[in-house]
């Protein structure tokens, strides 16, 4: 962190490049109702360096989408390199728009990276109770005191058209159910593994069994009466649960669903939070303990990917995690866009389906 006085500005300049227009309109009236100078980056981060250097411009904040860095195809130590060469003070958080809630491992990835914080999608309806606590590193890094009534003043101001999805204004208020009605996320993790929460038993399916699962269905009757809402609205919530990995469908095909759906716990084990996300990543990409190869399926050829269950087995084998643990931790790097199924068709997996490297875990 550095201090306001090697500030090479009267004040504070923010450098925002994000794809989604909530996030960028909140970014906008945090700006100017704390008095800080924003430069919207709509072009290429590189073009966008290389003119603000022309220009004498060097941002002492950057907040940049992890989708924009994607189609740099670089990952955060590359924006370090320009951002800092533009300004050495400089720091920047990274966002994560088309996500309500961010799990711990990516979070802490970020960290790791270099980053203040990785930023969830941010909320509008909501404002201060929600937007604040996400914004409270990059508000601490600029040295400037929270004006929640200024923002949403602000932010009334500000032209936005379509700020949300349908699907993402569910889950933002499905996400302030939780904290309305349990105090956070983990509080509502504690309630639905304990024992007035889901229930679990082994169950099967044409065949196949599944052990210490819950159903869907059953789940969504709880969460209605401990939440005092409607099943639709009990969905969005379990929904939220899944994003920050509390739990998942048994076979990970389905998001979270009212039905006869098969779903279980997918806690954070001790083993995992002693680990760095950041280094596990880099070895997972970086070493050749598993194979990397062009393979072919359905005609189609695939360049340069690997099975699943070969760096699932890698993972257990290196870091002595248990399966399950190793196929939690690929699906947080998958989360951050580090790695991504050929067809992007399906989650990480302890199987067959093939997966690649994005430019992200450079």
């Amino acid at each position: 962190m550095h201090e306001m006085s090697s500030r090479q500005h009267p004040a504070p300049l923010i450098a925002a490049a994000l794809d989604d227009p909530a996030q960028a309109a909140i970014v906008r009236a945090v700006a100017d109702a704390h008095g800080i100078e924003l430069t919207e980056v709509n072009a290429q981060l590189r073009a966008s360096c290389s003119n603000m250097k022309s220009r004498g411009v060097s941002p002492d904040l950057w907040i940049v989408d992890l989708t924009r860095l994607a189609r740099e195809r670089a990952g955060p130590s590359w924006l370090i390199t320009r951002i800092r060469g533009l300004n050495p003070n400089a720091d920047f958080a990274l966002a994560c728009s088309n996500r309500v809630a961010v799990s711990d491992l990516p979070q802490r990835w970020a960290v790791e990276s270099g980053a203040l914080a990785l930023l969830p999608s941010l909320d509008t309806e909501r404002f201060s109770t929600s937007v604040e606590p996400a914004l409270r590193p990059l508000t601490q890094v600029l040295d400037i005191q929270w004006d929640g009534a200024a923002c949403a003043q602000s932010l009334a101001r500000v032209e936005t058209d379509a700020l949300r999805t349908r699907e993402l204004h569910s889950l933002h208020r499905a996400r302030q159910r939780i904290e309305d009605g349990f105090g956070d996320i983990r509080a509502a993790e504690a309630w639905v593994s304990g024992k007035d929460g889901f229930a679990l038993a082994d169950r099967s399916w044409r065949g196949r069994s599944y052990a210490n699962c819950f159903v869907g269905v059953e789940a969504i009757d709880r969460l209605a009466a401990r939440c005092n809402c409607d099943r639709i609205e009990a969905v969005a919530i379990g929904e939220v649960l899944r994003q920050v990995r509390v739990l998942e469908h048994v076979t990970k095909s389905h998001p979270f669903r009212d039905g006869e759906f098969f779903f279980r716990f997918t806690p954070l084990t001790d083993r995992l939070v002693q680990l760095s996300p950041r280094a596990l990543a880099a070895d997972l990409a970086g070493r050749a303990g598993f194979e990397r190869k062009d393979r072919v399926y359905m005609k189609t050829l695939y360049r340069e990917c690997f099975v699943g269950a070969a760096a699932v087995g890698w993972l257990a084998q290196r870091y002595a995690l248990t399966r399950a643990e190793a196929v939690y931790f690929g699906q947080a790097m998958m989360d951050l866009g580090l790695i991504r199924h050929v067809a992007g068709a399906h989650e990480f997996n302890d199987g067959r389906l093939y997966y690649e490297f994005t430019a992200l875990a450079a």
